[in-house]
């Protein structure tokens, strides 16, 4: 048997992070904007900072015959600061694994690092959006399940920006009860999938996109027979809303234990990336959790108005 050397193969890596089924979803939504970390803002120690304007103040009226000092209005940058996240995986194979498989093992290995990759990203990202979004974008209605008439009142929490928060991510105890809704309320029956719209379904519930995914925070109360305990966050968006930094071209190490019958490979993959909502700031340690990305203590605002943050959240059961 000849010597096998992996070699870790960008073009399948990336491929296979873009076309992952819910990744690939998430990115046809708009919601996230994503570049290579390298583009995408001055790493500083553990952390990426991303330069903000602020706004020149709005017009006001003007007295011309006013001789007083006018007190102006400071205008700068109000940096935006996300936390470097880093993740690995290590693979363990023996020469005979390389040998069974019909594939390029290379391709193959490189292929199901960016899978793997993509489903990391999806978890992230329902933390961050869960810890980030502020306090008043957020339509409490713990204990009650939601309903379409909650998906309209929550948009309302962004004002005369409602329109423009399209997307609805939620977990798929909550697209549950939202069908039900429709079905019981409306008459309509959206697709389970929450891919396939007719313009009626879009009307009813004011939305272009479902992304239905279990990363969502959820929490499952011990009362199963009425739910009234259990906490589920689910999200409507717009574009643009979460800013993504990934490293394009991840560590890799390789080592070969030869003391092992059959020789024993062990391939590992280390990356980073940071993740944010628009217009919100990390305010804790470096490298943090995923129980401290969704801490909404960790995070805080960087806007002057809070229609800047793209995000809204509701607080239900199922």
């Amino acid at each position: 048997m000849s010597l096998y050397v992996p070699v870790f193969q960008t073009s399948y890596f990336l491929t296979k992070l873009m076309d992952s089924p819910k990744f690939a979803q998430l990115l046809g939504s708009g919601i996230l904007d994503m570049a290579t970390l390298d583009t995408f803002g001055p790493i500083v120690g553990d952390y990426v900072n991303i330069p903000k304007n602020i706004p020149v103040p709005d017009f006001t009226r003007t007295d011309l015959t006013d001789t007083s000092a006018q007190t102006g209005t400071a205008v700068g940058a109000d940096n935006q600061k996300y936390p470097l996240l880093w993740d690995d995986t290590l693979s363990t194979f023996l020469d005979s694994d390389v040998a069974r498989t019909s594939e390029d093992y290379n391709a193959l290995l490189s292929g199901r690092v960016g899978e793997k990759l993509a489903k990391r990203f999806l978890a992230r990202f329902g933390k961050v959006l869960n810890g980030a979004t502020p306090t008043a974008h957020v339509h409490d209605k713990t204990g009650t399940k939601v309903t379409v008439e909650m998906i309209r009142e929550a948009k309302f929490k962004a004002g005369d920006s409602a329109d423009e928060y399209t997307t609805l991510v939620c977990h798929s105890s909550v697209w549950g009860s939202i069908v039900k809704d429709m079905l019981d309320t409306y008459k309509a029956n959206p697709s389970i999938a929450g891919v396939a719209f007719d313009g009626r379904t879009s009307a009813i519930l004011g939305l272009t996109q479902i992304i239905i995914t279990d990363q969502v925070p959820a929490t499952f109360g011990l009362d199963a027979g009425s739910h009234g305990d259990d906490l589920f966050s689910t999200f409507i968006c717009r574009p643009g809303a979460v800013r993504l930094g990934y490293q394009l071209e991840p560590k890799v190490d390789y080592w070969r234990d030869i003391r092992v019958k059959g020789n024993m490979n062990y391939f590992k993959v280390l990356t980073s990336c940071t993740m944010g909502v628009e217009a919100t700031s990390w305010t804790a340690g470096a490298n943090p959790s995923d129980s401290d990305l969704a801490n909404t203590a960790n995070w805080t605002g960087a806007y002057q108005d809070a229609r800047e943050v793209g995000v809204v959240k509701i607080l239900s059961a199922a």
